[in-house]
């Protein structure tokens, strides 16, 4: 197939989801198909980790000029002639639409965007998507949901849904690196500024909670916190793949996603949880993960409500004197595997480009 992945992601710099697309399309073109990445971007300028890719910027000054080059847009990806359009579901602009009439769309759905987008978007913005939401999936062929939760919405019905949540390139991480055992015990947890189902506040009471353990925060440096920070939680701010994969290498414990209920969330699979998970990590967590509905040893799972940390206090370390020491078994989490979840993805978009 000839894919059009279109995307509203920056691609400027390195970020979770960026990542998880170049993997996504290195992927398919190692199953045999043609792709190219389509970003609708105010800044033109590439991630390296893109270079190997078939990259086509498309420079839009802000969202007026999207509506007003709808038609360059749309123009510019039927250049491609591709079989179908993979669009990752962000805000409604008229290009899509158009794309959706003449080539097969799927539409790839991470969140509730209802809950998320209401905390992000300013009023005017969030009433316009709330207006025009729908116009996405009335012109889709078919959704690939991340999540069962997800493919639960009442938009999607009538559309073929595939649930499949994400996946870890395991060839990139190798086997797990051995625990190291410190003085005291340590936990990491990986986020991004600026999203409040994270949790870090959380983080932050539950290291209080535990002065003989150590923190390592990365993505949120102090002055994204509430200071002062406890004596042992390091903040660390933005950090580069290798260093803080160097951190992680020197955890006990991971932390994932610890609030959820703040968008209305119960489901998930958080990508920096398939991130500790590849390095051996278990984690702490507090949702549902798609990937391991009943559960696993190596999960703790927390409530998802304001107050998880305190009430689960002695869960939590037993949890990490059970685990300290000790990595996640490869074998176990063969059902993540990028290549199979991948696999899985093409078939599905082989079918909805038939119709």
């Amino acid at each position: 197939m000839r894919i059009a992945y279109l995307t509203q992601i920056a691609v400027a710099a390195e970020s979770g989801p960026l990542r998880k697309t170049a993997e996504q399309i290195a992927c398919w073109q190692q199953f045999g198909h043609q792709v190219a990445l389509f970003p609708i971007t105010r800044r033109p300028e590439l991630w390296p980790g893109l270079a190997a890719l078939d990259v086509r910027p498309i420079a839009v000054a802000g969202r007026l000029a999207r509506f007003l080059g709808a038609g360059r847009i749309a123009d510019q990806v039927a250049r491609f002639r591709p079989d179908l359009v993979y669009l990752r579901f962000a805000n409604f602009y008229p290009h899509v639409a158009r794309l959706g009439r003449r080539f097969p769309l799927a539409v790839e759905v991470n969140t509730l965007d209802l809950s998320e987008f209401r905390r992000q978007l300013p009023l005017a913005h969030w009433l316009f998507h709330l207006a025009t939401r729908r116009l996405v999936f009335r012109t889709a062929k078919g959704i690939v949901a991340l999540s069962r939760e997800i493919a639960q919405q009442p938009e999607f019905q009538g559309l073929p849904v595939l649930v499949l949540a994400n996946g870890i390139d395991f060839r990139r991480y190798g086997e797990p690196p051995p625990a190291a055992v410190g003085d005291a015990p340590r936990l990491v947890f990986v986020g991004h500024a600026g999203q409040p189902w994270h949790g870090v506040d959380k983080l932050l009471t539950l290291a209080r909670l535990l002065p003989d353990c150590r923190f390592d925060v990365v993505g949120y440096g102090p002055a994204d916190l509430c200071l002062p920070l406890p004596a042992n939680l390091t903040a660390h701010g933005f950090l580069p793949l290798p260093r803080y994969e160097a951190l992680m290498a020197q955890a006990d414990i991971a932390v994932a996603t610890l609030a959820y209920h703040r968008i209305a969330m119960r489901e998930g699979s958080p990508l920096k949880l398939r991130e500790y998970l590849a390095m051996g990590l278990p984690s702490i967590t507090a949702f549902a993960d798609t990937d391991f509905p009943a559960g696993a040893p190596f999960l703790l799972r927390l409530d998802n409500t304001a107050d998880n940390i305190a009430p689960a206090l002695a869960e939590i370390r037993a949890f990490v004197a059970a685990w300290r020491g000790r990595r996640v078994p490869r074998q176990a989490l063969a059902h993540l595997d990028i290549v199979e979840k991948e696999r899985q993805r093409l078939a599905f978009l082989g079918d909805l480009a038939q119709r």
